[in-house]
């Protein structure tokens, strides 16, 4: 059984565990956008990274944190 972990946002990590075992870890992959040079997450990277898992045959469980506000952050600090 395979295991993908995801921590979402800019300074995220992806991590795929096999077995119980980690197997790769990942820095959330991004790229630079627009005029202002701000960083975003690269959905194509981790697409690669997905397809690369699913050429095994094998189950596959993703699981995502839930991003929220730290209180006395705001919203605004969920998207930094």
């Amino acid at each position: 059984m395979i295991i993908i972990g995801i921590d979402p946002g800019i300074s995220g990590a992806i991590c795929v565990l096999k077995n119980g075992k980690i197997e790769e870890l990942h820095e959330m992959p991004t790229m630079i956008d627009g005029k202002k040079n701000k960083r975003q997450v690269n959905g194509a990277e981790i697409t690669n990274i997905f397809q690369k898992e699913l050429t095994n045959n094998q189950e596959i469980t993703v699981v995502i944190e839930q991003v929220s506000a730290m209180p006395g952050q705001g919203v605004t600090s969920m998207f930094n």
